[in-house]
C-alpha cells in the first residue's frame, strides 16, 4: 500500500493556468517509491490559440535528482521526456504524440485531451543505492509552440523520417510553407516554463 508524502507545486502558477507537482509515494515500510510527475491544466489557454493557427505545441519535462550535500548539492540523475499536440483542422480533433509510443493518441475536444496530459505517472529516478543521505527533486515543465527550425525537425519525424510513420499527413495543413513560417516571425509564439521542487526524504 502506498501513502502519498506530500506534492508540492509548481511556485509560479497563475490561476487557472497549468501547475506542476512532484508527490513522493511511500509503501507500507515508509520507503520512498519512485516520485510521481503530475502537469494539470497543460497546456493552457496561449497555446490552445497557437494550436488553432495551425502550429504543434510541445511539451518538454525534466525531472532532477539532487542529492543534499549541505555546502553545495550535488545532480545525481536526470529524466527528460517530450509530448507533442497538433490540431487536426479538419476533423478538429487533438492529436497527442509521446515520446516512445506507437502513434497518434486521438482526442475530440480540449477537455479531453487535458484529461489525458493530466494523468500522473511514476519516474523510475530514484537514488541509485542507498547512502543515508537527504534528496530531493526537481521536475521542470516547458511548454512551447515550435519554433522554425523545430518545426522543420518535427514535420519530419511525424513522417517518419526520426521515427514511426503516423499516417503520412503533413503538419502544415492547409497552410503554405512560406505563409507559416511568416506568421512564426511575425506571432511572437507563447512559451511558458514551470519548475516544482519536492520535499526532501532520506535515502
Amino acid at each position: 500500500m502506498l501513502a502519498a508524502a506530500g506534492a508540492v507545486r509548481a511556485q509560479d502558477d497563475v490561476a487557472g493556468g497549468p501547475r506542476l507537482t512532484i508527490t513522493l509515494p511511500r509503501d507500507s515500510f515508509d520507503a520512498v517509491r519512485p516520485p510521481i510527475v503530475q502537469a494539470t491544466g497543460a497546456p493552457g489557454d496561449p497555446f490552445f490559440g497557437a494550436l488553432r493557427n495551425g502550429f504543434p505545441v510541445r511539451l518538454e519535462f525534466e525531472l532532477q535528482l539532487w542529492r543534499d550535500g549541505r555546502l553545495v548539492d550535488h545532480l545525481e540523475r536526470t529524466a527528460r521526456w517530450q509530448a507533442v499536440v497538433i490540431l487536426d483542422p479538419l476533423r478538429q480533433s487533438y492529436e497527442l504524440l509521446r515520446a516512445g509510443g506507437s502513434g497518434p493518441e486521438i482526442f475530440a475536444d480540449r477537455g479531453s485531451l487535458e484529461a489525458a496530459l493530466a494523468t500522473p505517472f511514476a519516474v523510475d529516478l530514484l537514488p541509485a543505492r542507498p547512502r543515508n543521505s537527504r534528496y530531493y527533486y526537481i521536475a521542470t515543465l516547458t511548454i512551447d509552440a515550435l519554433s522554425v527550425s523545430e518545426l522543420e525537425e518535427i514535420e519530419r519525424w511525424l513522417r517518419g523520417d526520426l521515427g514511426p510513420a503516423i499516417g503520412g499527413r503533413d503538419v502544415n495543413n492547409a497552410l503554405s510553407r512560406g505563409a507559416r513560417l511568416l506568421m512564426i516571425r511575425l506571432s511572437g509564439l507563447p512559451r511558458r516554463q514551470l519548475e516544482a521542487r519536492s520535499q526532501e526524504f532520506r535515502y
